[in-house]
């Protein structure tokens, strides 16, 4: 199924160092993923913003980033696998000076899969009313799609999100005013529900200034609860001998190896599917009919069978 946002916080910093603090979403379980994304308005700094090697928040995993000299602001977009046991805040690095302003969100998504696909950087000139970020082809079904933006200025919103399928999800400003350090931005999505192109996600101002953006997908995952039950060999066994009359049928289940797998990135705690790839029925047959034997009240001995015939043989 299509990765769901469950629940997301945000965070602003004035005239920040080159860190940002923000809270972890309530609730998180083990096996969720978690998105951060990250803007800034970095005037006239042209250089990465974030990375994957120290310019990132710990135990997360570089995405993407876009940005440079001539649009006056980035965005940037990490991830990670939920331990379940994040709390409190964590810590965004960024390259900016002490007088510029840094924004972010942290996601928590469930039944979310890997990347599917990261989009080309889209970095607009400086003073424009709007932002046409370019579209991605996914190449599974099903997958979220984010659009994520960043505004060079505080003044930015309210921004508008347009384009076949897209929604603006969230947005937030430093300051809301037109301040010299000033940074807003907005994260849009739109699920794609049959793998191709999503279509270009097209955000809008009321105010003219540089923006720059890109999208990556959300592979589906499984949902939490649900696995696959893989057994590589089974057997069925008669109990004790065909002379047994009461036994004939009945087996007992023998399990040479048994793997609990889950079918996606997510461990199953829950219901699953028993796949058997190979069973094997010894004692009962195929077609064949099932006897009972008993002994009737002058000692001779009669044989029913349960499900076609009755005979008796004195």
């Amino acid at each position: 199924m299509t990765a769901v946002i469950e629940d997301y916080t945000t965070a602003a910093a004035l005239t920040s160092a080159s860190d940002i603090s923000i809270a972890y979403p309530a609730g998180i379980v083990a096996g969720e993923k978690l998105l951060v994304v990250v803007i800034n308005e970095a005037k006239s700094n042209a250089n990465t913003q974030w990375d994957d090697s120290t310019l990132k928040p710990a135990g997360f995993d570089f995405i993407n980033e876009s940005g440079d000299i001539t649009c006056d602001c980035h965005v940037g977009a990490f991830e990670k696998i939920a331990a379940g046991t994040e709390t409190g805040n964590f810590t965004i690095p960024s390259q900016i000076s002490t007088t510029e302003d840094t924004c972010a969100w942290c996601y928590r998504l469930s039944s979310a899969g890997d990347v599917n696909v990261i989009g080309a950087d889209t970095n607009s000139a400086l003073n424009v009313t709007s932002l046409a970020i370019a579209g991605v082809n996914t190449t599974v079904d099903d997958c979220l799609v984010f659009a994520v933006h960043a505004y060079d200025g505080g003044d930015g919103p309210t921004f508008t999100t347009s384009g076949t399928g897209w929604t603006k999800h969230s947005e937030v400003t430093s300051d809301g005013a037109d301040t010299l350090n000033g940074s807003s931005g907005c994260v849009s999505t739109k699920v794609q529900a049959t793998l191709g192109a999503t279509d270009d996600c097209t955000i809008s101002s009321g105010t003219s200034d540089g923006m720059t953006g890109f999208m990556f997908a959300i592979e589906p995952g499984e949902s939490n609860g649900v696995g696959v039950l893989t057994i590589p060999a089974l057997t069925l066994s008669a109990q004790g001998t065909n002379e047994v009359a009461e036994n004939w049928g009945v087996g007992t289940l023998v399990i040479p190896a048994l793997t609990l797998t889950a079918a996606g990135t997510n461990p199953s705690t829950g219901v699953g599917v028993l796949a058997i790839p190979n069973l094997t029925l010894s004692g009962v047959g195929v077609n064949i009919p099932v006897w009972e034997i008993q002994q009737i009240a002058d000692g001779a001995w009669s044989e029913e069978a349960i499900s076609t015939e009755v005979w008796t043989e004195q």
